[in-house]
C-alpha cells in the first residue's frame, strides 16, 4: 500500500518503460551529453503514478473499458480515462478506490463551442 492509500503498484517491465518512452519519442535517440530525459530517472512508482492510461476508440465495449480500469489499478497509474458514455462502468469499476477516472472532451477536432463542452 503506497502513502496516498493506492495498493502498490505492479512493477513496470524494462520493455513496458521502453514502449513507452518510445511512444513518447524519450528513448532510443543519443543526445549531445547523453543524459537520458528526466523521466528515465524517476522511480519507476513514481513515474506510473503520473500516467493517465487512456482508451480512445469508437468501438469500446463494456469488457474493454473493466479490462482498461483493472490495468490502471495495477499498475497504479494516477486515473484511467475512458470516453463520456463509458464513465459509469469505470466508476463502477473504482468504487472503493482512490484511483480518479477521467474522460475526453471535444475529441479530436476540438471545435465545438463551449456551452457544448461544458453541458
Amino acid at each position: 500500500m503506497t502513502r496516498s492509500g493506492r495498493p502498490s503498484p505492479a512493477p513496470l517491465t524494462q520493455a513496458m518503460l521502453a514502449q513507452m518512452f518510445a511512444a513518447f519519442g524519450l528513448g532510443g535517440a543519443a543526445t549531445d551529453d547523453d543524459e537520458p530525459h528526466p523521466a528515465q530517472r524517476l522511480p519507476r512508482e513514481q513515474l506510473s503514478g503520473r500516467i493517465q492510461h487512456t482508451l480512445i476508440g469508437q468501438a469500446i465495449t463494456e469488457r474493454q473499458v473493466r479490462g482498461h480500469v483493472q490495468e490502471t489499478l495495477e499498475h497504479g497509474f494516477d486515473a484511467a480515462i475512458v470516453p463520456p458514455c463509458w464513465v459509469w462502468a469505470a466508476r463502477d469499476e473504482l468504487r472503493g478506490t482512490v484511483a480518479r477516472i477521467g474522460s475526453i472532451v471535444d475529441y479530436p477536432n476540438g471545435s465545438a463551442i463551449t456551452e457544448v463542452r461544458v453541458a
